[in-house]
């Protein structure tokens, strides 16, 4: 059973690592805003805050969403 569940965790892992651009690999730094008028948070990649975000989610990097005018969220930071 702990063997399945770190076969598991570990293809989850690569596949979210290899949907990112390259640029945000190396730093680590990547966060999510969803771009629409009335967001103002970013999120970590496992936030349900996110799920309220009916436009585009976009991965970018921690000083990106902070140059945006973005706010850490408080579900998961």
């Amino acid at each position: 059973m702990k063997t399945a569940l770190l076969f598991i965790y570990t293809f989850l892992s690569l596949n979210l690592t290899m949907a990112l651009p390259s640029h945000q690999k190396a730093t680590g730094e990547s966060v999510y805003i969803c771009i629409s008028r009335g967001a103002k948070k970013y999120h970590s990649h496992k936030c349900h805050g996110l799920l309220r975000c009916t436009h585009e989610i976009k991965a970018v990097t921690r000083a990106e969403a902070l140059k945006r005018k973005y706010t850490a969220c408080k579900i998961c930071y």
